[in-house]
């Protein structure tokens, strides 16, 4: 039972620790930045936003809620991407893409 636990905690951390080494480390945006965020994209309704590296998801949640648009997100970490998509599906968001992986490996 113990090395069943130990096993599950490395599959969730390793690719944790290595999506902050090759990628940018999680850092929380405050709400009055994510405002300005979306008032500096200047998204218009029908337009698709991209997020690489979704972190906990509120940014991606944020877009969707406030405008009639795609989002689209790409999260390394398995425990950030169940979290992003936790967020969005507990704000009802209907419009969104979510990958685990590099969005490069779509090219």
């Amino acid at each position: 039972m113990e090395l069943l636990i130990i096993l599950i905690l490395l599959v969730l951390l390793f690719p944790t620790v290595y999506a902050s080494i090759i990628g940018a480390p999680i850092t929380l945006t405050s709400n009055s930045q994510i405002e300005e965020i979306i008032k500096i994209a200047d998204i218009k309704d029908g337009d698709i936003f991209y997020e690489l590296g979704t972190g906990t998801g509120r940014i991606i949640t944020a877009f969707a809620k406030n405008k009639n648009i795609k989002v689209v997100g790409f999260e390394l970490s398995p425990i950030f991407y169940l979290i992003t998509l936790l967020n969005l599906k507990l704000h009802g968001i209907k419009n969104y893409r979510l990958y685990y992986k590099i969005f490069l490996m779509l090219i």
